[in-house]
């Protein structure tokens, strides 16, 4: 018996690094609601498609209109072009994800969360290497720094104002408390901004929070427009960018499902009950002075301020309509309004997701606003081919995506020597697309040009690369309304103080046509529109 005693003990202790050595539990979110993204609410779908990205917020997490490959960089802490490998819908196809989280949640605490949620749901397998990939470090130029240390963390607003006599667009950066390594991550997230290729990274060692601001002429703007580019820009505050080969984490995708598992329709029905309506805080409406000039910003603190805004943009704002044909109603939808807003529960993240229920809920109450969707007859179109087209065949295991580009034409005025922007080019590269994926897209690719979605009619199998350059109507438009608002006519090629056409301006009725051997034809077909039945003279008085 004495000998057993001994045994006994050793085969315990053999046990306790066994137990120990067993994987911890991995992190879960407590209910999540997983489904493609689809129309919601009583209108039709946004004809944009931008992943929105939500912050843990009172015990939920958001995410809506994400690819797999936004759900993947997010899950993982990478940038979009850090995921590699995987099929070609990647790009395309898009989820909402809706899930209970801890009060205390934070993203980076979720991020293991959905790391699981993508495992568990979609079957994704992936495997993590460090790469050396070419990146933009952002380091001290050498120069004075004038960077201002900040008390408290906070965010950069982005604002883009108009030079009607210079036919010229400004981005503005209003930068409070916010790091070099956020400014990185800024940069990295929104590169057209700064015409940046690749991810940009923090090589400053600059240590703590800063407030400064950064005025320049986007990318899209910046050929010959004589304005401050980004480089200049970030010169002046002691700062530049500098081209590096650094080791990046990347993500291969191994595997994964196109369809998630289902939902616990029970768990979920418990667990999002229907919310309240959202509303702002506090609200000030009135109707603009004459003679305003229009004008928009979005504050750091969740304050909404529009200026001299027609009630049909404001209309627009509320209820996300494909374009401003959408809405109809009394001659009192050209009224303009000065709203001064801020949202509450400590929300500063703006976006339609937020903002429309908000200006919904506001215009209702304050200008007794009667509205409603009804289908009527409007101009459709429908992608046809009357003869050989110019696609060319893709790799069939290359990703289905579109990217884009902007650039821009000017001409000089011989008197002045002021040079002014003459023409906006957008330029769509599109690779593996069948002519459906692409007759779907282009209602988002052309901003609020189509009505209702397009039909392909084209009759062409399989799947293409193309090229397709036009002028964004509405870029174009607000340029061309400022300098009409200012009173300057548009630069001649030949010479100034003469009204002309814009030079190299191509519609993507045209555009479609010449580069692609393809067609847009116009239809007139069932669509959804935005009736007004009624709106008050006056808005209610504030409080």
């Amino acid at each position: 018996m004495m000998r057993v005693a001994p045994a006994v003990g050793i085969v315990a202790l053999l046990c306790v690094p066994l137990a120990a050595a067993q994987p911890a539990p991995a992190a879960r979110f407590e209910v999540a609601d997983v489904r493609p993204s689809v129309a919601s609410g009583d209108g039709p779908p946004a004809a944009n498609s931008t992943a929105r990205i939500g912050v843990p917020r009172n015990g939920r997490y958001e995410i809506r209109r994400a690819t797999m490959v936004d759900l993947i960089r997010t899950a993982h802490g990478v940038e979009a072009d850090k995921v590699v490998g995987g099929p070609h819908w990647l790009e395309m196809n898009r989820f909402d994800i809706v899930a209970k989280v801890p009060s205390s949640a934070s993203r980076e605490t979720v991020m293991p969360m959905l790391q699981t949620l993508l495992a568990e749901r979609f079957g994704l397998v992936t495997r993590q290497e460090m790469k050396p990939v070419k990146a933009n470090a952002l380091v001290r130029s050498g120069g004075e720094l004038r960077l201002r240390d900040a008390a408290s963390p906070g965010t950069c607003q982005q604002n883009i104002s108009t030079n009607a006599a210079a036919g010229m667009l400004t981005m503005t950066m209003t930068c409070r408390g916010v790091s070099i390594a956020a400014l990185a991550e800024l940069l990295t997230r929104t590169p057209s901004l700064a015409g940046i290729t690749g991810p940009v990274v923090d090589a400053s060692s600059l240590p703590g929070s800063y407030d400064f601001d950064l005025a320049f002429v986007p990318t899209v703007l910046a050929n010959n427009s004589g304005g401050q580019t980004f480089a200049q820009a970030l010169a002046n505050l002691g700062l530049k960018l500098e081209p590096r080969e650094l080791p990046l984490p990347t993500i291969t995708v191994e595997r994964v499902n196109d369809t998630p598992t289902p939902n616990d329709a029970a768990a979920v029905a418990a667990a999002f009950p229907p919310q309240p309506p959202l509303e702002f805080d506090v609200a000030e409406i009135k109707p603009s002075a004459p003679g305003a000039r229009a004008a928009q910003q979005i504050l750091p603190n969740g304050q909404l301020t529009l200026n001299a805004i027609p009630l049909r943009s404001m209309i627009g704002l509320a209820w996300n309509p494909p374009n401003a044909a959408s809405i109809v109603g009394p001659r009192e939808l050209d009224n303009t309004f000065d709203l001064i807003a801020r949202m509450g529960g400590g929300m500063t993240q703006i976006d339609q997701e937020i903002l429309g229920p908000m200006l919904q809920k506001l215009l209702i109450d304050r200008l007794n606003l009667k509205v409603r969707w009804e289908e009527r007859e409007v101009k459709g179109y429908s992608l046809v081919a009357d003869g050989k087209h110019k696609l060319v065949k893709s790799d069939p295991a290359s990703r289905t995506r579109c990217t884009s580009a902007s650039s821009t034409s000017s001409s000089a005025s011989s008197s002045s020597g002021v040079t002014s922007i003459v023409g906006l080019t957008q330029t769509m590269t599109c690779q593996n697309m069948t002519m459906g994926e692409f007759a779907a897209q282009l209602q988002r690719l052309g901003g609020s040009y189509f009505q209702v979605p397009v039909l392909d009619e084209t009759g062409i199998e399989g799947r293409w690369n193309f090229t397709l350059s036009f002028s964004p109507p509405g870029l174009a438009q607000a340029l061309a309304n400022a300098r009409a608002s200012a009173g300057v006519t548009q630069a001649a090629p030949g010479g100034a103080g003469t009204a002309s056409d814009p030079t190299g301006e191509m519609t993507i009725e045209q555009a479609v046509e010449r580069q692609m051997g393809l067609k847009l034809r116009s239809r007139q077909r069932a669509g959804r529109v935005l009736v007004v039945d009624y709106v008050a003279d006056k808005p209610t008085p504030n409080n």
